[in-house]
C-alpha cells in the first residue's frame, strides 16, 4: 500500500503532506510515493499498466501500423526509406520482419535539420529530441483512431486528464519570465519548443500531427474541448515521465529517483498483487529492493546501466535527460563521518584502496580481487581495505580517500595517478 505526498518545497527531501485518493493533482507541483506498510525484500509494491505508449517500436502491431505514424512526416524526413522498401522487397522479407524493420528504422533514420542539431549540445539531446518527435507522432496517431482494436477508445478525456496532471514544468512561464526557474527546466522548455518546431518542419501537411501543431500554438484558453499548448506540454510530461518504450503511467511516473533506490521496476506480472491492471499483457512490477519502511519514500533509479557510474556522469545524465540535479544521500555525500572526520563519500563507488593494494599494471592481486573476508570474525582473515571516490565534477575534486591507511588518491587532469599518505613525505607521481 502507497500513498502520495506533495512536497511542500522544491527540495524532495524536505517536508511534505498527504495528498487525498481523488485528488485533482497540479502538474507544476513536486510529489512523491510513501509506503503506508512495510515491504521486505523482494515484496511486490504495485502492478501498473501503462496510460499511453508513446513509442512506435511498442504502439504498433502491424505494418500497416508503423507506417501511419511514419506518414505522420514527410517523405523526406526519413534517411533510407525508399532504400529500405527495395531491400526489404529484395530479400522478401515476412511482414513480422518488415514490421521490425520499419520499427527500428524510425528512429534511427528520421532526419534532423542541421539547424535544428546546431542548436543542441550533446548526442544525447539529439537522440531524446529523436524520440519526442517519434513520440509526438504516435500520439497523434493514438488521438486520431481513437479507439483500439477491440472497440475502447485509448485516448480518453480521463485518460489525457491523467497525462497532464504528471509533472512538467510550468508552460505559462515558457514564453514569459523564466526568472524563478532554474536552468535544467529552462532547457527542458527548450528542448520541448524545439521538438514542436521540428514537428512543424517535418510533419505532412495533412497529417494529424501537423493538425496537433496547430491545436498547440492556436488553441484558445477560454475554450473547454482544448487542451492550451497540449503538444508542447505533451513532450514535456514524457521527457520528464516516460519509462522504456515510452510508457507513461499514473502511479509509477510519480516514484522520484534516486540513486540508492529502495525499489526496482521489472516487466511482467502473475496477477499476484489483486491489481485489476494485472489482467494487461503489458505490465510492470514495482518491488522492494531491501526493507521499506512505514512512511519512507519510495524512491527507483532513472539511471539503468549508469547507476553505479561516477558522480559527474550520473549527473549529467539526469540533467540531460530528465533535466534535474539529483541531490539525494549519495550525491551530497553523507554527512555521517569517519573516525578521522573525513566524509563517507560514494560508497556505492569505492574501489580497492590504491596504496594499500598496489597494481601490478593495470591488475589487481587475486587475493584481493576474490578473497575479501570483510564480513568474517576471524582477526586473520584477509580484508580488503577500500577507498571511497569524493564527489566532484572536475578531475581535482574527484580523489579516493582510505579510511584504512588514511591515504587519498588524486586524479590529476592528464589522467595521472597521484598518491600521498598523510604525516608522510613520500609521493608517488607519474613522471617525477
Amino acid at each position: 500500500m502507497t500513498e502520495v505526498r506533495e512536497f511542500l518545497t522544491n527540495q524532495l527531501n524536505g517536508s511534505c503532506k498527504s495528498i487525498p485518493p481523488n485528488a485533482v493533482f497540479r502538474h507544476d507541483h513536486q510529489y512523491g510515493l510513501f509506503a503506508s506498510k512495510s515491504y521486505e525484500e523482494g515484496d511486490i509494491i504495485f502492478e501498473e499498466s501503462p496510460l499511453v505508449i508513446l513509442s512506435p517500436s511498442l504502439t504498433t502491431s502491424s505494418l500497416e501500423s508503423s507506417e501511419k505514424i511514419k506518414r505522420q512526416f514527410l517523405k523526406s524526413s526519413f534517411a533510407s526509406s525508399n532504400k529500405e522498401a527495395k531491400k526489404t522487397k529484395a530479400t522478401g522479407k515476412d511482414d513480422e520482419e518488415k514490421v521490425h524493420s520499419t520499427q527500428s528504422s524510425l528512429l534511427r533514420d528520421l532526419i534532423i535539420p542541421s539547424a535544428t542539431k546546431s542548436q543542441l549540445a550533446y548526442e544525447a539531446q539529439i537522440h531524446k529530441l529523436r524520440g519526442m518527435l517519434l513520440a509526438a507522432a504516435s500520439y497523434a496517431v493514438l488521438d486520431q483512431n481513437r479507439k483500439s482494436e477491440d472497440g475502447n477508445a485509448i485516448l480518453t478525456t480521463e485518460t489525457k486528464q491523467k497525462i497532464f496532471e504528471l509533472y512538467h514544468p510550468p508552460v505559462s512561464n515558457s514564453g514569459g519570465d523564466d526568472g524563478d526557474l532554474d536552468d535544467e527546466t529552462k532547457n527542458a522548455i527548450k528542448l520541448a519548443q524545439l521538438a514542436v518546431q521540428t514537428c512543424n518542419e517535418l510533419s505532412d501537411p495533412q497529417s494529424n500531427l501537423r493538425a496537433l501543431v496547430d491545436r498547440n500554438n492556436n488553441a484558445d484558453a477560454d475554450d473547454s474541448n482544448s487542451i492550451k499548448h497540449e503538444l508542447l506540454r505533451l513532450l514535456l510530461v514524457y521527457s520528464c515521465n516516460a519509462f522504456e518504450g515510452g510508457r507513461i503511467y499514473h502511479k509509477l511516473s510519480r516514484v522520484n529517483h534516486s540513486c540508492n533506490p529502495n525499489s526496482v521496476v521489472s516487466a511482467g506480472g502473475d496477477g499476484s498483487s489483486g491489481n485489476d491492471s494485472s489482467k494487461s499483457q503489458d505490465i510492470s512490477v514495482l518491488r522492494a529492493a531491501c526493507r521499506i519502511e512505514v512512511g519512507e519514500e519510495i524512491t527507483i533509479s532513472y539511471l539503468g546501466k549508469y547507476l553505479y557510474a561516477g558522480f559527474p556522469i550520473r549527473q549529467k545524465n539526469l540533467t540531460v535527460n530528465k533535466h534535474f540535479n539529483c541531490q539525494c544521500d549519495r550525491c551530497i555525500n553523507a554527512t555521517e563521518a569517519e573516525d578521522d572526520k573525513k566524509p563517507r563519500g560514494d560508497l556505492a563507488s569505492r574501489i580497492p584502496c590504491p596504496i594499500c593494494h598496489p597494481r601490478t599494471g593495470r591488475f589487481l592481486d587475486e587475493d584481493v580481487m576474490f578473497d575479501d573476508d570483510a564480513d568474517s570474525d576471524d582477526p586473520h582473515a584477509f580484508k580488503v581495505c577500500y577507498a571511497v571516490p569524493q564527489n566532484g565534477m572536475t578531475a581535482e575534486e574527484r580523489n579516493l580517500y582510505c579510511p584504512s591507511c588514511k591515504g587519498t588518491t588524486f586524479a590529476s587532469p592528464d589522467g595521472s595517478i597521484r598518491k600521498k599518505k598523510q604525516g608522510m613525505s613520500i609521493k608517488y607521481m607519474r613522471g617525477v
